[in-house]
C-alpha cells in the first residue's frame, strides 16, 4: 500500500467519490501495490478476470476469457480448451461449433 493510504482519510479522499454499491477495490496491475494510480472499483466478475490465472484470448479485435468465448460460440468450456490446444486459437474460434458432453 502506498504511503499516502496509510491514513484512511487520504484513501477516502482518493477513492470514495467513485465508489458504487457492490464494487470492491481492485489493483489494475497485480504486480504493483495499492495506490490511486493502480486501483479502481470493480465488480467481482471484473476482479475474477483480472487474475494471473485467467487466460485472455484476442481474436478479430475482441479480447475475452475462454469461458466467454465458449459461451459466445455455443461450445463447452472444456471443448474449446481442447480445440485451442490441438488446433491453435484461430482454428479453434472459427471451426464448426459443436458441444460434446464429457
Amino acid at each position: 500500500m502506498c504511503q499516502r493510504w496509510q491514513r484512511f482519510l487520504s484513501f477516502a479522499e482518493d477513492m470514495l467519490s467513485s465508489y458504487k454499491r457492490g464494487l470492491t477495490l481492485e489493483r489494475i496491475d497485480n504486480g504493483k501495490g495499492y495506490s490511486k494510480g493502480n486501483c479502481r472499483w470493480a465488480t467481482r466478475r471484473e476482479q475474477m478476470l483480472n487474475t494471473r490465472r485467467t487466460r485472455m484470448i484476442e481474436h478479430n479485435g475482441q479480447k475475452m476469457c475462454i469461458a466467454d468465448w465458449a459461451k459466445k460460440l455455443n461450445l463447452c468450456h472444456s471443448a474449446l480448451r481442447t480445440r485451442i490446444e490441438l488446433h491453435g486459437i484461430t482454428v479453434a474460434l472459427t471451426k464448426e461449433k459443436h458441444c460434446h458432453a464429457h
